[in-house]
């Protein structure tokens, strides 16, 4: 083979590399285009399908303001079962007079707010 045959063959193989690295950047390209396309489907999906609580609760202050909430509800769900019961046993001692019952139901937290309604109802 002559020199100008063995310099078109080196550029022939030089080449020839360069496609086969070119076709594989390509096929990474379109393997990685693929699976972004079926990421963006799949969020298109969840976003026609989700209710507003699915997509807020995804945004970080959303989900805290939500528990703040969550947490305030709790709270008052206690309280309003301490008042339920505090309710249900002043009834109680108003209508049988049980003054002792109504102190030892409730502690010396109470005692104050006890003191204040049998007073009141003593009027």
């Amino acid at each position: 083979m002559t020199e100008a045959g063995l310099q078109t063959a080196a550029e022939i193989t030089r080449l020839t590399a360069e496609l086969s690295e070119a076709e594989k950047e390509r096929d990474f390209a379109v393997e990685r285009l693929d699976a972004n396309i079926a990421e963006q489907d799949e969020r298109e999906a969840q976003w026609k399908t989700w209710g507003i609580a699915e997509i807020a609760i995804r945004n970080p202050n959303v989900h805290s303001y939500i528990e703040h909430w969550e947490g305030r509800v709790t709270k008052a769900e206690a309280q309003l079962e301490w008042h339920d019961k505090m309710f249900t046993v002043l009834t109680a001692t108003f209508e049988h007079g049980d003054k002792k019952k109504l102190r030892a139901e409730f502690g010396e937290k109470t005692k104050k707010y006890i003191e204040a309604a049998l007073k009141e109802h003593d009027k």
